[in-house]
């Protein structure tokens, strides 16, 4: 595993548009972090203070910022997309398989990489988060809620192995990427089926929409829209309500990525270029 890291670490390194995308793309996670309680959004010509709203009080600045950081992860899936798409195009690939890597080796360097990238994307939030949270908030109990960081770990994960998975389907960037828009606009009519369905067939209301654990949308219901609540607002200071990570669709993002990483696998084992 160590070998497989180094090898992918040395591509990263010596090539010089690699350093400065993955430079700039951990320099804009902490950058939007630590600048965010200085963004004051006008609305109808009035200055919203993102801090007296309690954005960042705790546990909400969990959820709050995990969610706004999810966003992150189609940055994540682009870096991704063209470090597989590289090795095509430059014939790195095949240079490697004759140099002796195996297919096996050269997509577990690639999943490991990606994994570990999403590990250290998820890291990073997770201690910006908390330095944010020290700043405004008492120190007792702030790592409440702190579980959002693990969904968010889950969710990058799950989202790249789509992405990886299309990354080796297509073996173009701009292919993979724009049916990674497709497959969440296919998801989205899916969705509105079903809808209208229920409506039309279903009278519980209760009954769990089975399209909400399509893959991509499983993995975006992770982390949701943060929840308002005006009353609290006025009498506790805080327009936002505490809410808690659904599990269902962390197991249902961690399944999802254990069959497209399977299925990514068998398709560079049996592929010949």
């Amino acid at each position: 595993m160590y070998r497989l890291l180094k090898i992918e670490w040395k591509k990263i390194f010596f090539h010089k548009a690699n350093r400065i995308f993955y430079t700039l793309y951990f320099l804009m996670i902490i950058g939007i972090i630590l600048f965010m309680p200085y963004i004051k959004p006008s609305i109808n010509g009035e200055n919203i203070d993102l801090i007296q709203l309690g954005l960042f009080n705790t546990p909400f600045i969990w959820n709050n910022i995990a969610y706004i950081m999810s966003f992150g992860k189609l940055l994540l899936a682009i870096i991704i997309i063209s470090n597989v798409t590289m090795e095509f195009n430059h014939g790195t690939y095949k240079q490697n398989i004759i140099d002796g890597l195996s297919k096996k080796e050269f997509f577990f360097s690639k999943w490991l990489s990606a994994a570990l990238l999403s590990l250290i994307s998820a890291l990073i939030v997770g201690i910006m988060i908390f330095i944010v949270a020290s700043i405004y908030n008492p120190m007792a109990g702030i790592l409440v809620n702190s579980s959002y960081i693990f969904a968010l770990f889950i969710e990058y994960l799950g989202f790249i192995s789509i992405a990886l998975f299309l990354a080796f389907l297509f073996k173009r960037s701009v292919f993979a990427i724009l049916s990674l828009f497709v497959w969440n606009i296919l998801e989205g009519i899916i969705q509105i089926i079903e809808f209208v369905f229920r409506k039309l067939k279903v009278s519980d209301n209760n009954i769990i929409a089975l399209s909400n654990y399509l893959p991509l949308k499983s993995n975006g219901n992770i982390i949701n829209l943060p929840k308002f609540n005006l009353v609290q607002y006025l009498t506790e200071g805080s327009i936002f309500k505490e809410t808690t990570v659904d599990f269902s669709y962390v197991i249902a993002s961690f399944f999802y990525f254990i069959i497209f990483s399977f299925f990514t696998y068998l398709l560079i084992k049996k592929r010949n270029a």
